[in-house]
């Protein structure tokens, strides 16, 4: 009786789960951009100016209305030795204080847009360069 419920509940998963296929021919597209520290823009909160994000937006062409509308984006972090999928967090401390940064992105047609935040609130502005890869797919 076990291996019946047991059959039949990985049946049921199955049939109910959905996945998307990505088909032969289907369109791959990458872009590398470079955030530097002078890309960054500080989007301060309404109650402090020492409290927001940093954006940083960039002109990507290969994201179209198709992609968006039938595709999938996935920006990198670019590291020596391996990319590293946004949103990407790294703990951090400063003094007893604990918090997290966050680099992670949105998107609109033909552009990218990165957002560094801390879950502090307190706006911080990356001093150091990031490389990042952007890929789109759609298939046909």
């Amino acid at each position: 009786m076990k291996k019946l419920f047991l059959l039949v509940s990985i049946l049921l998963l199955s049939v109910s789960c959905s996945y998307d296929t990505i088909y032969e021919g289907a369109r791959v597209n990458t872009q590398y951009v470079t955030i530097r520290p002078s890309d960054w823009e500080a989007n301060f909160t309404s109650q402090s100016r020492s409290e927001g994000f940093a954006s940083a937006t960039f002109r990507v062409p290969i994201i179209t209305d198709d992609v968006i509308a039938r595709g999938a984006i996935v920006c990198y972090l670019v590291g020596n030795n391996h990319d590293d999928p946004l949103p990407f967090s790294v703990t951090q401390r400063e003094g007893n204080a604990i918090f997290t940064n966050t680099l992670s992105f949105d998107v609109a047609s033909g552009s990218v847009r990165f957002i560094n935040e801390n879950s502090n609130l307190l706006l911080t502005i990356p001093s150091w360069s990031m490389d990042i890869k952007i890929v789109t797919i759609v298939n046909p």
